[in-house]
């Protein structure tokens, strides 16, 4: 009886790509290639409201503080009972978290402009006519 291994054999991943192989040499032998980049991921947490009531008995007059995002409110209610309510009131928490990326920079073609090519068929064309020209007036004469 023979079962299969899956886990002990070798993953297809584990060795680079040809091409990622030819990128990393090249990357060493030109380290101005790549350019590196700070970009900034923004996180937002919002806060949810949690409020918190209390009955109790005591003579205290009607008080209401806010402290650190915090209300605590003291009531006088009928008799001598007092509702204390404490509410944690919503916030937004904003992070800017840098991030370092790597690009690589694409230098362009290399190669002639293509008004390069328009001159140079231009001259061709006025060298073209001028042979023509001289050959007409030479068989002419």
């Amino acid at each position: 009886m023979t079962s299969c291994r899956l886990s002990l054999a070798p993953s297809l991943t584990d060795k680079p790509t040809k091409a990622e192989r030819k990128l990393a040499r090249l990357l060493d032998k030109h380290p101005e290639l790549i350019k590196t980049d700070t970009v900034f991921h923004v996180d937002t947490f919002i806060t949810e409201s949690r409020a918190i009531d209390t009955v109790f008995s005591a003579s205290v007059d009607t008080l209401t503080v806010y402290r650190d995002n915090v209300r605590i409110r003291y009531e006088r209610l009928a008799g001598d009972t007092i509702m204390l309510s404490a509410e944690c009131l919503p916030d937004t928490i904003i992070r800017h978290i840098p991030v370092k990326v790597q690009t690589i920079v694409d230098k362009g073609k290399a190669g002639v402009p293509w008004w390069w090519w328009a001159i140079g068929v231009l001259i061709l064309i006025i060298l073209i006519v001028i042979g023509i020209l001289r050959y007409v007036l030479k068989v002419m004469t």
